[in-house]
């Protein structure tokens, strides 16, 4: 029986592989998103809640599979032909959704069952994002952004993204370094309340409290077996 699951599974599976347009390769990437707003889950194999997610997200995929602009896809970060496109994105966990436009993607920060996935896919990925080639889908504000950056020169811009990059280093330096004494007074609790334990049994005797529990419970089901009466035969 598990031979026969086991051989629909993977038939559903290569269903499913050859029913996609195009392979979503590092190659592939630029044309295939072209125009599109994006919803892409990025997962290795490896990864349990990656496969505890899967169904709803296959579901979701399935749906917009012919959608003229929402592009639901999912990106193996284990397969050579793809990991070039976990790098790009900087995947720093998994499973990870980005969406939006692919040249400038927003780390999806929703809950991952399909209720979710799919109201927040039918707000996002029926037209396209605000982008600067899209300045219709931007408010007012967005665009006033926009042209203020259009009008610097390249070496302005570059040294405006090298200070942002900066600030963003030194908020990652903080982080790392709270982070490090959050742990090191973590595994200091984890010793003294190891400590405290340890000091609680041996003071109590506890280990050979639970040896004579144990062998009184023991003594205790031999008395009940034998004060049982024995049924007569029939």
């Amino acid at each position: 029986m598990w031979r026969v699951t086991l051989l629909l599974l993977l038939l559903s599976l290569v269903s499913r592989a050859a029913g996609d347009q195009q392979a979503l390769t590092a190659e592939a990437f630029d044309e295939l998103t072209s125009d599109k707003a994006i919803f892409i889950r990025f997962v290795t194999k490896w990864c349990e809640e990656c496969a505890e997610t899967e169904e709803d997200w296959a579901k979701l995929k399935d749906e917009w599979k012919d959608h003229s602009i929402g592009f639901v896809r999912e990106v193996f970060c284990d397969d050579e032909e793809t990991e070039l496109i976990c790098e790009s994105f900087e995947v720093a966990g998994y499973p990870s959704i980005y969406w939006g436009d692919p040249q400038s993607p927003e780390l999806y920060r929703g809950k991952l069952d399909y209720e979710s996935l799919s109201s927040f896919a039918e707000e996002n990925l029926k037209s396209l994002p605000c982008s600067v080639t899209n300045l219709d889908a931007c408010d007012a504000k967005i665009k006033k952004i926009i042209e203020k950056l259009s009008k610097k020169s390249l070496d302005e811009l570059e040294a405006m993204e090298k200070q942002v990059i900066g600030k963003v280093d030194e908020e990652q330096n903080r982080f790392d370094t709270a982070a490090m004494k959050l742990q090191e007074q973590y595994k200091q609790l984890a010793t003294n309340f190891n400590t405290k334990v340890d000091k609680l049994r041996d003071d109590s005797g506890f280990k050979w409290l639970q040896q004579i529990l144990n062998q009184k419970y023991e003594e205790q089901e031999l008395e009940d077996d034998t004060d049982e009466p024995e049924k007569d035969e029939l």
